[in-house]
């Protein structure tokens, strides 16, 4: 688990000053950790992918919500393809919600949470 990624979900989730009301893009996560990733490259969107996967997991781990919520793509507001594979892996869909409904739903768990830790 990386835990400069870590640091950096948990103050963009307290809504602090790296991202935008709350979330923050791909390569903005990418230039604040240093992560020298290229998005063009397959194997770099997988790097990413493994990253914020391992830090969720070690979140839900420990009773928080989906950190990696907060990671969003600029051109479409929503984290990749990774995420959902995630929420649908570690059972957190609920029946009948559309991805859009799951997606504003983990979010808000992931800014409650961390207004109160």
């Amino acid at each position: 688990m990386n835990p400069r990624v870590r640091d950096t979900l948990i103050v963009v989730a307290k809504k602090g000053r790296i991202g935008h009301d709350g979330i923050v893009f791909y390569e903005e996560l990418n230039q604040h950790c240093n992560l020298d990733l290229d998005f063009s490259l397959d194997s770099d969107r997988r790097r990413i992918g493994k990253i914020l996967g391992d830090v969720s997991e070690y979140e839900i781990a420990r009773g928080a919500p989906l950190l990696s919520a907060v990671v969003v793509q600029q051109s479409t507001m929503r984290p990749g393809t990774g995420f959902n594979k995630l929420v649908d892996a570690l059972g957190l869909s609920l029946p009948g919600e559309d991805r859009d409904t799951q997606y504003v739903r983990i979010l808000k768990e992931v800014h409650d949470y961390w207004a109160t830790h």
